[in-house]
C-alpha cells in the first residue's frame, strides 16, 4: 500500500513531546508510569525496543515552535515533503495574517487559508487532506443564553466566527465536562458534515492518557 506522508503542525508541543507520546501508544504502555518513572524491567525494555523499531521507519514529520512556524513555512514543508495528510494543532497560535487587528480576524485568514490549502493542487498533481483544531471564543460558551435546542455546546460561540462553519468541510465541537474527564471520555458533536460514512450526532471517544487509548465508544 501506498505510504500516507503525514505533516504535523504543532505550535504548542514540541517534537519530543509528540515522540514521546507516540511510542508510548505503539509500545502499549502506560505513559503516567513514563513520565512518573514507574515502568517495570519488561515494560522498560518493550518500550525502548518499540523506539529503536519506530525508528527506522518515515512518513511523519513535525513542525513545532523552534521551527518557527509561519504559513509560508507550513506551504513549504507541504510540498518539499509531499505531504498527503496535515494535521494542525491549535491553529489560533499561528500568526495567519501579521495585519490582522485581533485574534478573530488572524483565525478567520486562518481558516480561510487551510480552505485554500485542501482545494489546491500541490506538486505531482497532489490533494491533501487537512485537520485543524482551534479553541473558540470562550465567553461565547459561557451562560448559554443564545443556546437553541438541540444545538450542540459550542454553537453559540460560532456564530462569532461564522466563516469557520463556511469554510469547513466536516467541523465538530469537542465537549468534556467535569464528569467527563472523571468518566475518561469526551464527546464530539456534530456541527458540519459533507461527508460522513455514518452520520452520528455526537461521537463519545474514550480519553484515557494511563493506557493512551482514544477509541470510539459504540
Amino acid at each position: 500500500p501506498k505510504e500516507i506522508k503525514t505533516l504535523i503542525v504543532s505550535p504548542e508541543m514540541l517534537k519530543v513531546a509528540l515522540a514521546e507520546r507516540f511510542f508510548v501508544t505503539h509500545a502499549g504502555v502506560a505513559y503516567g508510569d513514563v513520565v512518573g518513572t514507574n515502568l517495570s524491567h519488561f515494560q522498560e525494555e518493550k518500550l525502548w525496543s518499540t523506539v529503536k523499531e519506530l525508528s527506522e521507519e518515515t512518513g511523519i514529520w513535525i513542525l513545532d515552535a523552534t521551527d518557527a512556524i509561519t504559513p509560508d513555512r507550513i506551504a513549504q514543508a507541504i510540498d518539499e515533503l509531499e505531504a498527503d495528510f496535515v494535521v494542525i494543532d491549535a491553529a489560533y497560535k499561528i500568526r495567519w495574517d501579521p495585519k490582522a487587528r485581533n485574534r478573530f480576524d488572524n483565525l478567520f485568514a486562518g481558516v480561510e487559508m487551510i480552505s485554500g490549502w485542501s482545494k489546491r493542487g500541490w506538486k505531482g498533481d497532489r490533494h491533501i487532506g487537512i485537520v485543524a483544531d482551534s479553541q473558540l471564543n470562550r465567553s461565547g460558551t459561557k451562560g448559554g443564553s443564545n443556546r437553541k435546542p438541540g444545538d450542540p455546546p459550542g454553537q453559540e460561540a460560532l456564530a462569532m466566527a461564522d466563516n469557520i462553519a463556511w469554510e469547513a468541510d466536516n467541523l465538530f465541537l469537542v465537549e468534556r465536562g467535569t464528569d467527563d474527564k472523571y468518566d475518561g471520555v469526551v464527546n464530539l458533536h456534530t456541527s458540519k458534515v459533507r461527508r460522513m460514512a455514518e452520520y452520528k450526532a455526537k461521537i463519545q471517544l474514550r480519553m484515557n492518557m494511563q493506557t493512551m487509548d482514544f477509541s470510539e465508544i459504540e
